[in-house]
């Protein structure tokens, strides 16, 4: 269709062309260009202090399910009335928006913290007050939401973080149980770690990220669920290998697990048990004593094993002169994998390891026991690094992301 006719047509069903820049044509309040619009023109984000904003985040609980049963145009009827209440509970004070599909926000310049919350939850209570009902008083699905709720300068200092911690706020009043609010400032770390994982990777420069984060955040919300994950970034040098990783450390520094985090290095790749090593001493510097109540309780004939890949560990203890190269090595793999089992009990251990491929093989086989025996959530996200034809110039501009099937439960 032409935009003359276009045009036309809207003008002849009383609609005015103008308005579709920035209202959503279904339910008649603003939409996602809207509020682009207005956080770019309208709010002064070095002057928060004086003048904050709140954004309330709204996601219909189970539209899904109301679709498939009730079918598309009741499902619209929700949605009109959901913006109804926005509308509604925002007043003069909020603005109603559409923002995607299901999920409305209702802006609120000039709206404090404690005046978001409010705001939240009246919109919650209103909910219950004045339940969805079909018109013709027809059989009428119960409507619910998820609500989340962030205010800069408090919580964010962009539009852009704003929008992303009040989808946090929203992702944990989900995980919650939905039909309820929660305050980002206020949600629990370690429930939303793969939400705001995913953000600050948006953030990395990375090419070709649609398939890539999908994974990612797959694999962080399977971990966040206790279930093994094993995550593997590859591409040429300087892509965002070394971002990616870091950037995942970041995210579970405030989060109540362990994390060990070391680099491959070639000129070592030939050592057995350097790349654990290095993690295991990451792991023993977390604890309180630096481990030194459980490397006590080790047998001296395991201090003599840990002690020839370990020498700080070495207490001395001498294991049998005729001793063979194969029991040698399963003394070591058996002293060293009960070690790590004993330091980590049953909390998450998070191994971050940039250039894998530098990795020596007995590490390698070490990290594979761990994720197998299913004792402790295991994350084990790498980098690594691909070699490259002079004329594969087009591979080199990109991150590729791939999660090996581990088999966990």
């Amino acid at each position: 269709m032409q935009q003359k006719e276009l045009t036309n047509l809207l003008k002849y069903t009383g609609k005015d062309p103008s308005r579709l820049i920035f209202e959503d044509e279904l339910t008649d309040i603003y939409n996602r260009r809207f509020l682009s619009h207005f956080f770019e023109s309208k709010i002064s984000w070095n002057d928060l202090d004086s003048s904050p904003v709140s954004l309330i985040m709204v996601d219909v609980d189970n539209f899904k399910q109301v679709n498939d049963k009730y079918g598309h145009l009741v499902g619209d009827e929700a949605l009109i009335w959901v913006a109804n209440l926005l509308r509604e509970v925002g007043d003069d004070q909020g603005m109603a928006i559409r923002y995607a599909g299901d999920e409305f926000m209702l802006l609120l310049p000039h709206c404090s913290k404690k005046c978001g919350v409010q705001v939240a939850n009246r919109l919650h209570k209103q909910v219950h007050k004045k339940p969805f009902q079909r018109q013709e008083n027809k059989d009428s699905p119960l409507i619910t939401l998820s609500i989340g709720i962030a205010t800069a300068s408090e919580d964010a200092a962009t539009g852009k973080s704003l929008i992303q911690k009040a989808d946090v706020a929203l992702y944990f009043a989900k995980k919650s149980g939905r039909d309820c609010v929660a305050n980002v400032s206020e949600v629990v770390q370690e429930d939303v770690f793969a939400k705001t994982a995913i953000y600050q990777l948006t953030d990395t420069k990375l090419v070709g990220r649609g398939q890539q984060f999908s994974l990612v955040s797959n694999a962080l919300t399977k971990f966040n669920n206790k279930q093994n994950q094993f995550i593997i970034a590859e591409g040429a040098a300087g892509i965002g290998k070394t971002e990616f990783v870091e950037t995942i450390r970041r995210n579970l520094t405030r989060i109540n697990i362990f994390r060990a985090r070391t680099n491959g290095d070639t000129q070592e790749m030939f050592r057995p048990y350097y790349l654990i090593s290095k993690m295991l001493i990451d792991i023993l510097n977390q604890q309180k004593d630096q481990g030194t109540e459980i490397i006590q309780r080790l047998r001296p004939q395991q201090t003599a094993y840990l002690g020839k890949i370990l020498p700080q560990l070495d207490t001395g203890a001498t294991l049998p002169k005729d001793i063979d190269e194969t029991t040698l090595r399963k003394g070591i793999f058996d002293a060293l994998f009960n070690l790590i089992n004993t330091m980590i009990g049953k909390r998450p251990i998070v191994f971050l390891i940039d250039d894998l491929h530098f990795a020596d093989e007995a590490s390698l086989l070490m990290l594979r026991h761990l994720v197998l025996q299913k004792k402790f959530p295991v994350f084990i996200c790498c980098s690594a690094g691909i070699s490259q034809k002079p004329e594969d110039n087009d591979s080199q501009n990109v991150l590729i992301i791939f999660t090996p099937n581990t088999n966990s439960s």
